[in-house]
């Protein structure tokens, strides 16, 4: 069974906490030397401890304790000023993509509805066209396309005939007054219920053109709710985006200035392990 290795063994540095922490925190301290005036400060305080200026050292030490705790407020400053020049980028490029998408989506509602006015304009031209050849159709061919003579006029027809070859005039004249009347009512009868016929069948037609109209309005309306939900969803999707963002930019920012902040106490803990103070209670 392979041996179990200790924390401090598995530290990829080889040096034990302390030590490693006394090396960073060395290191902080060796970043901020390179300002003038830390490095200034930083003589000062060695040369009053050394002399027995005890005073000058302590204002020295308060004067870089005051000097780390600038550099923080400096940063946190710097850190609001970028986070505000991003987020003020970002809510403008929002702003744009939200006035392109409203632009787009208007117009593509408005190309929509004209191609949809065209195609019900077209489609009625044709309902009225297909209305007119079904009416001729029903004229030429709805049964029955004569009228059907009663017997009587039939008979009387006959007899009106016969009397003319007779040459019995006045008694023709009567039955072709007859006949003719008679003719006239049941010729009268027959284009009434023809065009009963004819109405019904028209009425028939007229309600299935209808029809037609109904489910194309509402293949049309259907579209447009469709292109409509497809906007809403995608509205939706930048909405999302951008608080998400905007939560994101949030949650860096409040983790950068704390960091910056805590930086102060970093830096103090940094001077402690390094000498250059000898009190814990002196950390900020």
């Amino acid at each position: 069974m392979p041996e179990v290795m200790s924390a401090s063994q598995t530290q990829w540095h080889g040096l034990h906490k302390k030590e490693y922490q006394a090396v960073r925190c060395c290191t902080v301290v060796g970043d901020l030397k390179a300002d003038g005036d830390v490095a200034s400060l930083q003589e000062k305080r060695l040369n009053g401890a050394s002399s027995g200026e005890y005073l000058n050292a302590h204002s020295a030490k308060m004067g870089l304790k005051k000097r780390f705790e600038e550099e923080c407020l400096q940063q946190k400053k710097n850190l609001e000023t970028r986070y505000k020049e991003e987020y003020d980028a970002f809510d403008m490029d929002q702003l744009g993509a939200f006035t392109h998408f409203n632009a787009d989506s208007e117009r593509q509602l408005q190309e929509y509805d004209a191609r949809a006015q065209e195609s019900m304009s077209k489609f009625t031209e044709q309902q009225k066209e297909s209305h007119a050849k079904y009416m001729e159709k029903l004229q030429a061919e709805t049964l029955p396309k004569r009228p059907r003579w009663s017997p009587e006029l039939l008979r009387l027809r006959k007899v009106e005939s016969l009397l003319v070859k007779q040459c019995e005039y006045t008694q023709a004249h009567m039955r072709k007054k007859k006949v003719d009347e008679l003719e006239a009512n049941e010729k009268a009868h027959w284009e009434k219920e023809r065009n009963r016929k004819i109405k019904a069948l028209e009425t028939h037609f007229l309600q299935k053109q209808a029809d037609e109209m109904t489910n194309v309005k509402k293949k049309i309306a259907t579209a447009r709710q469709e292109l409509v939900t497809k906007q809403n969803k995608e509205l939706d999707r930048l909405h999302f985006y951008k608080s998400n963002h905007e939560a994101k930019l949030a949650s860096n920012r409040k983790v950068a200035v704390k960091r910056a902040l805590t930086e102060t106490d970093r830096v103090a803990y940094a001077r402690q392990l390094c000498g250059f103070n000898s009190s814990a209670g002196l950390r900020p």
